[in-house]
């Protein structure tokens, strides 16, 4: 029954709802910040009553030995405090699992997954830190592009190419 959530309608079918969390900077909590449609990353409009949600993220990375289920634990903890995975980035270097994860969620979600961090990081035998951040601005002069380097090894060379790109 998340629609009555958010129309105001707090007795749904599966009992009573929780208040969304929402808030615009520089509005005091409780106070309507806007009576104007609000446009989703989706494209959906959402007209809640006057309140603008504001998307929070946050940034895990985990370190530890390679071994199955990590992912599922991982995930499963981010899902469990309703967060969404934006992005992710998982390889194994040498012996150890390296992941990146780019969460949204409330204030309440990023604040429970950095609280519940401790104790994951004990259970799974993992070093995991957790940063909040922002979404990057867009640069219109940059273009996207995909660089495939073959070579020989050597010390030096991922630096090299480094150098030559941010050069540029």
């Amino acid at each position: 029954m998340v629609l009555g959530a958010l129309t105001g309608d707090n007795t749904g079918d599966n009992g009573p709802q929780r208040e969304p969390e929402c808030f615009r900077p520089g509005v005091p909590e409780g106070t309507l910040a806007s009576t104007s449609p609000v446009r989703t990353r989706h494209g959906a409009h959402l007209m809640l009553s006057g309140y603008v949600f504001m998307e929070q993220l946050i940034v895990i990375s985990a370190l530890g030995s390679d071994r199955p289920g990590i992912v599922k634990a991982l995930t499963g903890a981010v899902l469990e405090r309703q967060g969404n995975i934006l992005d992710s980035r998982m390889t194994v270097l040498g012996g150890e699992f390296a992941v990146l994860m780019l969460v949204s969620g409330s204030d309440a979600t990023l604040s429970q997954l950095e609280a519940g961090a401790p104790s994951l990081e004990q259970s799974l035998e993992l070093t995991i830190t957790l940063r909040r951040t922002r979404r990057s601005g867009e640069q219109a002069s940059a273009l996207p592009y995909q660089v495939e380097v073959v070579a020989m090894d050597h010390p030096g060379i991922v630096h090299d190419i480094a150098q030559f790109f941010s050069s540029r």
